[in-house]
């Protein structure tokens, strides 16, 4: 079932987590925006102000966890 961008919570891409990107998701109020690429200091920073969980390098179960590491339920 598809779900309006209004409703969505978790943006993922396919790409370097950029300022640019990382500000385009806090426009649409998403949580937690993750990446399989690097995110450049600027973009953790202004997770960090949104309150926003970045992921970096995320590849299967395995990602560095960049701000907000307490939406994150890990295996122990």
């Amino acid at each position: 079932m598809a779900r309006k961008a209004d409703e969505a919570k978790i943006l993922i891409l396919s790409s370097r987590l950029s300022y640019e990107l990382v500000s385009k998701a806090a426009l649409l109020n998403m949580e937690i925006v993750t990446g399989v690429s690097s995110a450049t200091s600027l973009a953790v920073e202004l997770a960090k102000n949104m309150e926003m969980t970045l992921i970096a390098f995320h590849r299967g179960q395995r990602g560095n966890i960049c701000s907000c590491p307490e939406r994150i339920a890990l295996e122990e």
